[in-house]
């Protein structure tokens, strides 16, 4: 459920910001997204691979930390976008994150290929047809996509009340 609106939360928080803090606040997104998604990592480092415990979990915020810069990256070259247009910047969103899960799905040993954003949406029968032809990128590409026509319908809405206060 949280996969159809955390990009929504995100979008919605760079579009204007900083660039520091867009990249940032991308940034902390992927680097919880890592912490809740797989943080057995940390355990199996301790357990099986000899790890003290502080440094498994040291080891997952690295790999994190990657994830996260990655996320950053997606962050900044949205809010750059948005510096011309924001609708520019919604419609290039899906396409900007598709970029950097393609990267994050092909990093060699901290790829996590089954963490794309796709992968919950891919329980509906009806989205997971589309995987036929696009792959799992092109559920996330839609998920994207809503998130950002979720973006897109707030700020026009938020944009007409503000022309009936202006009235």
């Amino acid at each position: 459920l949280y996969s159809w609106f955390c990009i929504a939360l995100l979008l919605l928080t760079i579009l204007g910001a900083r660039a520091g803090v867009a990249v940032l606040c991308g940034f902390l997104h992927g680097l919880v997204f890592v912490l809740t998604c797989v943080p057995w990592i940390a355990e199996v480092l301790s357990v099986h691979g000899g790890m003290p415990a502080a440094a498994g979990w040291g080891v997952l915020l690295l790999i994190g930390s990657i994830w996260a810069t990655l996320i950053g990256l997606f962050a900044w070259m949205v809010r750059r976008l948005s510096l011309r247009s924001v609708g520019l910047a919604l419609c290039g969103a899906p396409f900007l994150w598709i970029s950097t899960e393609v990267v994050r799905a092909y990093l060699p040993e901290i790829s996590f290929p089954w963490s794309l954003l796709g992968y919950p949406a891919a329980g509906n029968p009806m989205l997971a047809q589309i995987t036929t032809v696009t792959g799992i990128y092109g559920v996330s590409f839609l998920v994207v996509a809503f998130n950002a026509l979720l973006v897109w319908s707030y700020i026009a809405k938020e944009s007409e009340k503000g022309k009936q206060i202006g009235r």
